[in-house]
């Protein structure tokens, strides 16, 4: 059955990217029926250069206060806070009864409401500390999700398209959700997929995605470019901040077509497969994990001292103040 899988999925990968380890690059934004007909409809990721080059957003959210000045009036935003910057992840969860150390549990990140000043001090705290050092607890990251843009951030909307009108027409809707992504050198999103027709709008620093798996291929996304991400399509994204230790990028989610494709992925997701942690054992990739809200205190222990002082200093080893 292996084999069989293998041999799937080269056959894939070459419908959709054909031999090459890079996606095809667009000089400027397709129409919508170009952009429906040969990358939506072929189920093929594209970047897009001169996308958002009339925003706002492009001059303005790198400059060091602009930010902190519009957001001033609004209420608090959501900052995710983890060991090691790396969002929604597996990590390893020790069984003490079994003295087994492979189990992994899917775990979240704490959150916190704070103030965007604070919010962005913590982040610009967190690049400028030392990784490997003690006086970095956790590191915080800006990657609340849900419609973020348009509710804690609403603000900021003058700044940017509400929509991207040609993905718009193409796909027959308003996007279902876009979100704000705001962090440094170290906050990295895991490899996942989303139910969504992604398109992904760098404005300020470099987003460096890893698309696939096995002969996987690297994109970097820079300010004005879009990335397109066809629904389901497994990703990894790292970050490479500007001059003010950011990185700023949102993205827009339209809903996928559940057609075909999903069927597929649901029919592969059911296939048995030998247990990794004992040979002797039938898997299935559908298999229950550990709920989030079983997990994200388990796996990151600062939650508890973070409640308990009610104050991010002793996590991030300093003041939360602007200096």
């Amino acid at each position: 059955m292996k084999k069989e899988l293998e041999a799937l999925w080269e056959e894939v990968r070459e419908l959709s990217l054909g031999n090459s380890t890079e996606i095809d690059h667009l000089n400027s934004p397709p129409t919508p029926l170009q952009f429906l007909r040969d990358y939506v409809s072929q189920n093929k990721p594209c970047l897009i250069s001169s996308a958002t080059l009339h925003w706002p957003a492009l001059s303005s959210w790198s400059q060091p206060t602009y930010l902190t000045q519009s957001l001033s009036a609004s209420p608090n935003v959501s900052v995710h806070l983890t060991p090691h910057g790396n969002a929604d992840a597996l990590v390893p969860f020790p069984n003490p009864n079994t003295n087994n150390n492979n189990n992994l549990c899917f775990a979240s990140p704490h959150v916190q409401q704070l103030p965007f000043r604070e919010a962005s001090h913590l982040i610009s705290t967190t690049t400028n500390s030392d990784s490997n050092s003690n006086t970095q607890k956790a590191v915080a990251y800006l990657q609340q999700q849900n419609d973020c843009f348009r509710s804690e951030y609403s603000a900021l909307s003058s700044d940017c398209d509400d929509h991207i009108p040609w993905a718009t027409e193409a796909l027959g809707s308003l996007p279902e959700a876009v979100n704000l992504w705001i962090g440094n050198h170290r906050s990295v999103t895991s490899f996942h997929k989303d139910h969504y027709e992604n398109l992904y709008a760098v404005v300020s620093g470099v987003w460096r995605v890893c698309i696939g798996a096995g002969k996987a291929c690297e994109c970097t996304v820079k300010p004005g470019q879009i990335l397109y991400l066809p629904s389901m399509w497994f990703h990894h994204v790292r970050q490479s901040p500007d001059a003010g230790g950011r990185t700023i990028a949102i993205n827009y989610w339209y809903d996928m077509q559940f057609d075909i494709k999903y069927a597929y992925f649901n029919f592969l997701k059911s296939i048995q497969y030998r247990s990794i942690h004992d040979p002797t054992l039938l898997e299935t990739a559908s298999k229950d994990t550990d709920t989030e809200s079983d997990c994200d205190s388990i796996a990151y222990g600062f939650k508890d001292e973070f409640s308990a002082n009610g104050s991010v200093e002793n996590l991030v080893g300093g003041s939360t103040k602007e200096e």
